[in-house]
């Protein structure tokens, strides 16, 4: 059992790394991450297990690979709270940012779902009697670990993608995704986005900064145009501006960006 769990551990290391190495960027970071805690927790709970004896008369070594143990374990157990705390947190922010919309209450209403979930299910599992129901409350139990399971990766890989081991350096173009307007002008989101498209290319001599998005619903101009004059009155050179403004969805956004593009390093915000 030990050797098993310390090649799967090894594997799952190396899974890790290969992904963090080649392209971190992908959701294969957010779950070659889970399933290195998960291994990690097995691995550690083996070594307790087989050397019991040993480690219970080091005392230091028994509190060294209890505390791994136990850091590896809350790390699984929090995680639903802090789950749910990021998806209110978010949910309030975004209806804050771009008012109260349907679209922008899912993730408070996802996370008020997941409160009811933990606090009211198991109370009604205690109820049930009859085997047909019980077995399609497990059913439906598994399905919601399942999508905590996804939403976890999601999780993890976002919080990956925040760790840079160095600044995005020689770029050809950045490239800036269009997420909605208010009639004409800019909502706080885009604002941030065309914000962070500008601290790129800045960093980036030479680069361009490409806005990407038509037309929408709602919207009096195509995005790339109304982003295109947010960033000329933050002082951006018009000469290393590029519009966009013939996608209807993040699809086009890129198929048609790379018609624009200079070169082959690209950022994309």
């Amino acid at each position: 059992m030990f050797i098993f769990a310390t090649i799967m551990l090894l594997l799952s290391i190396l899974w890790f790394s290969l992904v963090m190495i080649r392209e971190p960027r992908t959701l294969w970071s957010g779950a070659s991450f889970l399933f290195l805690l998960l291994q990690s927790a097995i691995w550690l709970m083996a070594v307790l297990f087989m050397n019991s004896e040993r480690i219970m008369a080091n005392r230091l070594m028994m509190l060294l690979l209890t505390l791994a143990l136990l850091v590896v374990m809350v790390l699984i157990a929090v995680f639903p709270v802090a789950f749910i705390g990021v998806f209110f947190w978010e949910g309030i922010k975004n209806i804050r940012r771009e008012g109260l919309r349907p679209a922008n209450a899912l993730s408070l209403l996802f996370a008020a779902g997941l409160v009811i979930y933990t606090l009211v299910w198991p109370l009604f599992m205690t109820q049930i009697r009859d085997v047909w129901v019980f077995a399609l409350s497990v059913i439906l139990s598994l399905a919601v670990m399942w999508l905590l399971g996804i939403f976890a990766v999601f999780c993890f890989s976002a919080l990956l993608n925040l760790v840079h081991v160095k600044k995005n350096r020689g770029l050809d173009q950045v490239v800036v995704l269009g997420s909605g307007l208010m009639g004409d002008q800019l909502t706080p989101l885009l604002k941030s986005r065309v914000d962070r498209g500008i601290q790129v290319m800045d960093r980036n001599p030479g680069s361009l900064l490409i806005l990407s998005g038509g037309q929408g619903s709602g919207e009096e101009l195509p995005e790339g145009q109304a982003m295109a004059a947010y960033a000329l009155e933050q002082g951006v050179d018009p000469e290393r501006i590029r519009v966009e403004d013939k996608s209807l969805n993040t699809e086009q956004n890129l198929l048609y960006s790379s018609q624009l593009f200079a070169g082959p390093a690209t950022a994309v915000v």
